[in-house]
């Protein structure tokens, strides 16, 4: 994530889903946030895959006013 220009790269990981604000996205730069507006990325498991418990599956972003 650069705070600057408010854009979040999401990587490209085999068996990983991840989604901003509850829609999937795929890998690769997103639409840039607005000043001051804050997106939340979650990453889930593809099917036949799965997270070891305590994995850290949530990430929030702020864009700079």
């Amino acid at each position: 994530f650069v705070s600057g220009t408010g854009v979040i790269t999401i990587p490209s990981v085999t068996g990983v889903v991840y989604s901003i604000g509850g829609t999937p996205v795929t890998a690769g730069p997103q639409t840039a946030l607005d000043p001051e507006e804050t997106a939340v990325v979650t990453a889930a498991p593809d099917d036949g895959y799965y997270f070891a418990e305590g994995t850290v599956t949530t990430w929030s972003f702020t864009r700079d006013a």
